[in-house]
């Protein structure tokens, strides 16, 4: 499945992957928000916590404008296309903070569905917008770890 579904009229790669980061505070730290523990379905506590991890050090290389490192994050069939996307559109679009929502590990089928609210604004308007974005992680048995796929955006509010 192509990691640039188009969703909602938007391209997902577009929403999420021009963005500098995630969770800056009023003092400046970037911080990553858990919250909605309550919705988690787990397959395995050890699945959620690496998954978790992952996604909150891709969050965190966003927040920096690291595309390379964001990178590391996705499919290795995509890589290149992310890298590109992301420093085209990392100055369009500024996250603000990622809080997940949910995570559904599936230890059958080896992918993961992650929600996240994501709290954002346009450059230069600098209104402030959200969204609710759905991604697919997989676990790579090559590589050992779990690996971003796809992104869609499944609410875009103002």
């Amino acid at each position: 499945m192509s990691y640039f579904k188009r969703t909602n009229s938007c391209w997902a790669l577009l929403l999420i992957f021009g963005l500098a980061g995630f969770g800056m505070s009023s003092i400046g730290c970037a911080s990553m928000s858990f919250g909605g523990m309550d919705n988690l379905v787990l397959g395995d506590a050890q699945d959620l916590k690496e998954l978790g991890e992952r996604v909150t050090k891709f969050y965190e290389a966003l927040y920096w404008q690291d595309a390379e490192l964001a990178a590391v994050y996705v499919v290795p069939r995509q890589r290149g296309d992310f890298q590109r996307r992301a420093k085209e559109l990392r100055a369009k679009e500024k996250l603000t903070e990622a809080d997940v929502q949910g995570i559904e590990v599936n230890r059958e089928s080896g992918e993961a569905k992650v929600s996240v609210h994501v709290r954002y604004y346009q450059v230069p308007s600098y209104l402030l917008k959200t969204r609710k974005e759905e991604q697919i992680w997989e676990f790579s048995a090559a590589e050992g770890e779990w690996l971003l796929r796809e992104v869609g955006i499944v609410v875009e509010e103002s």
